[in-house]
């Protein structure tokens, strides 16, 4: 995003929101920002209706910011309610959002891993291994920036 001069937002979160920030269009991220979201950890939990309405609010900071991307990392699952899958399902499509969804496993259950509610608000969606197996991981950035979702292959 700061490459291709577009705004960019990050949203820390486990079973909370515990981090985030919104970076405008050509608003420099410094390296120690940089460094601080790379090394950052999780203590546990997984609740995605914090992050996604997070997201909402900071895609409110740039409304006229269309497409948007949200790739939405996780390593676990979470149920959300009804109201809340059609809510974001509203906003997506009303704000011209994308969300691609990935899970992260490990070698244990990697192939058979289950992602059923990242599944529901996510336009793609693709496995990681947290072993090292990035290899979905790339397909997905790339997809992003070519711009691939909303049932487009």
């Amino acid at each position: 995003a700061i490459k291709e001069n577009r705004a960019f937002a990050w949203v820390a979160f486990d079973g909370d929101v515990h981090d985030s920030a919104f970076y405008r269009k050509g608003q420099a991220v410094p390296l120690e920002e940089k460094i601080r979201i790379a090394e950052m950890g999780a203590d546990g939990g997984t609740d995605f209706w914090a992050p996604l309405e997070k997201c909402m609010e900071l895609h409110s900071l740039e409304p006229d910011l269309k497409p948007a991307d949200v790739i939405f990392i996780t390593d676990g699952d979470c149920q959300l309610s009804l109201g809340d899958i059609a809510e974001v399902a509203a906003w997506k499509k009303d704000k011209g959002v994308r969300v691609f969804g990935v899970g992260i496993s490990d070698s244990s259950n990697y192939e058979t891993a289950s992602f059923e509610d990242l599944e529901q608000f996510s336009d793609k969606i693709c496995m990681v291994n947290s072993l090292g197996d990035v290899s979905a991981l790339r397909d997905a950035v790339h997809a992003v920036h070519q711009g691939i979702g909303r049932g487009e292959q």
